[in-house]
């Protein structure tokens, strides 16, 4: 109500692909994926789960796996771990 809104991007957007290589500097490939509402702090919101290929330099990818990947990191979104680490 206060002209503030929050756009969280799940991979049923056209653009999700997009969006995540514009703000992180790297590739995403979505392999394995499906959207869930989360209720979270009184909200609901799509949350975007399941397998990612990821490939940008060692130092870009260490620092999203210490940071988190997406929206509310500090609350424990955009968590996520290293299956296998390619080439």
């Amino acid at each position: 109500n206060d002209n503030k809104s929050t756009r969280f991007i799940s991979i049923q957007r056209d653009d999700f692909v997009s969006q995540i290589k514009e703000k992180y500097n790297v590739d995403i490939i979505p392999t394995n994926c499906k959207v869930t509402i989360v209720q979270h702090q009184n909200m609901k919101f799509e949350c975007t789960s399941g397998e990612f290929i990821l490939k940008g330099t060692p130092t870009q990818l260490q620092t999203l796996y210490q940071s988190g990947l997406g929206s509310r990191t500090g609350e424990g979104f955009g968590m996520f771990r290293i299956i296998k680490q390619g080439d």
